[in-house]
């Protein structure tokens, strides 16, 4: 791209090329489509309690998910991460959250609605994106397809 070359256009250094250059075109719609509002995030430390303890809790080998319907009515999906210190340093526990975070934003329209998700990580397992996006949506149709027959159970 930086060579000589036959286009009409005067070629940049690469120094002076800017990051729209390098970034693909997107429809702003697209933004909108996978955000993670603030509305989406469970924040309270009672909504965890609540989650955790009566909620369901399935596992594969680097994610734990505990799952909870919500009302009928609401088809929303929330999420929370938690991050024990026993995980590691403050960078390490970062790391995990902006990974989780970030598979959840792109797979929210393969989640199913209307639960809300707390997610933290196995004991000694090391941040993978690759794990990470494909553990999510999995654990997440794996505690709504238990959440199902615990429903029908009763």
């Amino acid at each position: 791209m930086h060579g000589p070359s036959n286009s009409s256009q005067p070629q940049r250094p690469w120094h002076t090329l800017q990051c729209q250059d390098a970034i693909p075109s997107r429809h702003p719609q697209d933004d909108m489509r996978y955000s993670f509002s603030k509305t989406q995030r469970i924040t309270r430390s009672g909504d965890f309690t609540r989650i955790i303890r009566s909620g369901i809790c399935v596992a594969d080998g680097i994610l734990v998910l505990f799952a909870m319907p919500t009302a009928p009515d609401d088809d929303s999906i929330r999420l929370g991460i938690t991050i024990p210190k026993k995980t590691g340093n403050a960078v390490l526990r970062n790391r995990w959250k902006r990974l989780i975070r970030e598979s959840f934003r792109l797979n929210q329209s393969g989640l199913p609605a209307g639960y809300e998700f707390i997610i933290r990580p196995k004991r000694g397992v090391s941040p993978d994106w690759i794990a990470i996006k494909k553990s999510v949506p999995y654990l997440a149709r794996k505690a709504a397809k238990r959440a199902c027959q615990a429903n029908k159970q009763r």
